[in-house]
């Protein structure tokens, strides 16, 4: 799917940041 490439293009280019949100998300997403 497109929206996949367009998130494998985020994980390469900005993948620090993608953590630093993730980390703020609710503690349940992580499990």
């Amino acid at each position: 799917m497109k929206t996949d490439h367009i998130f494998y293009r985020i994980f390469q280019d900005l993948p620090e940041t993608f953590f630093q949100l993730w980390g703020e998300l609710p503690e349940n997403l992580n499990n």
